[in-house]
C-alpha cells in the first residue's frame, strides 16, 4: 500500500485517487485531483512511502511478527481448534471459525518460549529443532530423545536443556507432544517453517 507521508499531501481514500490539499488561507482549502494531466508525478515522490502489509493483517511487514501469516487487527489465523491454520475474523476464544477449542491469534501473540522470541505463534514451528524450515522425522527423532523427562525423572535444567519443553515448565509430556504433532509435516514446500533461532530456548 502507498500511504502519504508529512508535508503538504493529506492522504485520502476516494476511488483510489490521489488528492493534493491546496490551502489559500484559513476559510479557503480545496482539494485537486493529483493526476499526469494536473501535476507531475514526480512532484509526489518525497512524500509517498511504500508501506508493505504482505498477509494483509493491518501490521506492517516492519512491525509483523508472522509476515505471511495473519495475525493482526485486520485478519487473524486459528492457532487452537478443529481448524488450525484457517483465517479468522474474531480475536481470542472463537468456537464459530476455529472450532471447539478453537483460538484466533489476531494480537501478534506470542507464547512460545514464555518470554517471547518476536516470532508469533500463527506461524512458529516450535518444533523445528535444527531451523530448516520444515518439522520432520528428524526432529521427532529429537523430540523422543527428551520425551518423557520430567520433574522428578531427570529435569529440565540450564545446564541438561530439554529438546520439547516448549512451555519451559521442567518436564517434556503429552501437552509438548500436541504442540509438537501441530505443526508436523510443515515443510520448506507446504507451509515452511520461518527462521526464529531462539538459543536458549528455556531460562530455568
Amino acid at each position: 500500500m502507498t500511504a502519504l507521508v508529512a508535508g503538504n499531501l493529506e492522504k485520502m481514500r476516494n476511488n483510489g485517487m490521489l488528492m493534493r490539499l491546496q490551502v489559500e488561507g484559513p476559510l479557503n482549502q480545496y482539494q485537486n485531483i493529483a493526476s499526469r494531466e494536473s501535476i507531475d508525478p514526480e512532484d509526489f515522490a518525497p512524500y509517498l512511502e511504500i508501506i508493505l502489509d504482505t498477509d494483509n493483517d493491518g501490521i506492517v511487514d516492519a512491525q509483523d511478527n508472522c509476515l505471511l501469516k495473519p495475525n493482526g487487527p485486520d485478519l487473524g489465523s486459528c492457532i487452537a481448534g478443529g481448524s488450525i491454520g484457517a483465517l479468522c475474523t474474531v480475536g481470542g476464544v472463537n468456537l464459530i471459525e476455529c472450532g471447539a477449542g478453537g483460538f484466533c491469534s489476531m494480537n501478534q501473540e506470542d507464547a512460545y518460549p514464555p518470554q517471547g522470541n518476536s516470532c508469533g505463534d500463527a506461524c512458529e514451528c516450535e518444533g523445528n529443532f535444527d531451523d530448516d524450515l520444515d518439522v520432520d522425522g528428524s526432529d521427532a527423532s529429537t523430540f523422543k530423545t527428551d520425551f518423557g523427562r520430567s520433574k522428578i525423572s531427570h529435569p529440565c535444567t540450564n545446564a541438561d536443556s530439554c529438546n520439547g519443553d516448549f512451555e519451559c515448565d521442567i518436564d517434556v509430556d503429552g501437552t509438548n507432544a500436541t504442540q509438537f504433532k501441530r505443526d508436523f509435516g510443515r515443510s520448506k514446500i507446504i507451509n515452511a517453517c520461518p527462521i526464529c533461532a531462539t538459543d536458549p530456548w528455556c531460562v530455568y
